[in-house]
């Protein structure tokens, strides 16, 4: 009986439960329906923020995609590619010691301007020669500076070739000094043929030009014997002109292009050169005549010297192009 009894109050606890949780989901519902009908606009606000909220992303998203689009279409400029550099007779390192033979020929003529750089050219003819064209290279090394180097066409061998690589691949100018340096052959009877000298500038550039490459070209030439030992070389300067080239002389000298009066001691080298440098114009450049050929060691052993000499007064060493 007892047990019964436990039965229905159990069964009554249970019905109590669950009616009062139908109470509680009633009345629930009934406030939410209460605050929808009291606060419709705030429901509407909050849908009309998500929409916002929404429409942003997807703008955002959209503008990602037409800055990804622009960036890769043909209108956005791109960097523009270099300029290519022209041939010249020097590596582009040596650009920034390179000075144009015109102007140099104009600063020839002085006054001294103070107020300009003064610039040394140590310039050597007639080679290149395996035997003093290396010392000449290591010792303008050693110093950490530059020549222009005026070859002589068939004087550039199988032998000689890597030298004159090795005066391009190291900063220095390369120039012409004629083919032959014949006087016979580009002076008959002491008059300048100027056919000639045009044929033997070409050929030899010619030369230069098929092992150094396409970078290289070269227009500086020197008259052999300068210009001021021969007349009437109007025409030839006109035809070296149209072919690109232009001429170079010096305003000093070590003496060693003298032959048998050549100066044969260093000492007299450097009296030689102090001397040249009364002889022209003063001005703020000084173009200095030596010689590499295989017969001038007391150039070789003078050059240090002469070096120095313009080092301890200030000068730039600079190349010609």
């Amino acid at each position: 009986m007892e047990e019964i009894k436990k039965s229905r109050r159990k069964k009554r606890w249970i019905i109590s439960i669950c009616t009062i949780g139908i109470i509680l989901c009633l009345g629930v519902s009934g406030w939410l329906v209460w605050a929808y009908e009291q606060h419709p606009q705030q429901i509407t606000k909050v849908k009309k923020t998500e929409h916002r909220i929404k429409s942003k992303i997807k703008s955002a998203s959209k503008g990602t995609s037409q800055v990804k689009a622009a960036s890769e279409s043909k209108d956005v400029p791109k960097e523009k590619p270099k300029t290519k550099r022209a041939p010249t007779n020097h590596n582009e390192a040596a650009d920034s010691w390179t000075f144009k033979v015109e102007q140099v020929r104009e600063d020839m003529k002085g006054p001294v301007n103070p107020d300009k750089p003064k610039v040394v050219f140590l310039t050597f003819d007639d080679g290149p020669s395996s035997n003093d064209t290396p010392q000449v290279l290591n010792i303008l090394a050693e110093h950490n500076v530059h020549a222009t180097f005026f070859l002589v066409g068939n004087r550039i061998t199988p032998e000689t070739q890597a030298l004159v690589q090795q005066e391009y691949d190291s900063g220095h100018g390369i120039a012409v000094h004629s083919f032959t340096h014949d006087y016979k052959i580009l002076y008959p009877n002491n008059v300048p043929n100027a056919q000639a000298i045009l044929d033997e500038a070409n050929k030899t550039r010619d030369l230069m030009k098929s092992f150094l490459g396409d970078k290289f070209d070269t227009r500086v030439w020197r008259y052999p014997g300068g210009t001021m030992s021969w007349k009437n070389l109007d025409e030839s300067k006109s035809l070296l002109e149209k072919d690109n080239f232009t001429w170079m002389d010096w305003n000093a000298a070590d003496g060693d292009g003298l032959g048998a009066s050549a100066p044969k001691t260093v000492q007299a080298a450097l009296n030689y050169h102090a001397m040249s440098l009364t002889v022209y114009p003063q001005s703020n450049v000084e173009i200095i005549l030596m010689h590499d050929a295989s017969d001038k060691q007391v150039t070789v052993q003078a050059l240090p010297e002469i070096i120095k000499y313009y080092k301890d007064r200030d000068y730039q060493f600079g190349i010609l192009e």
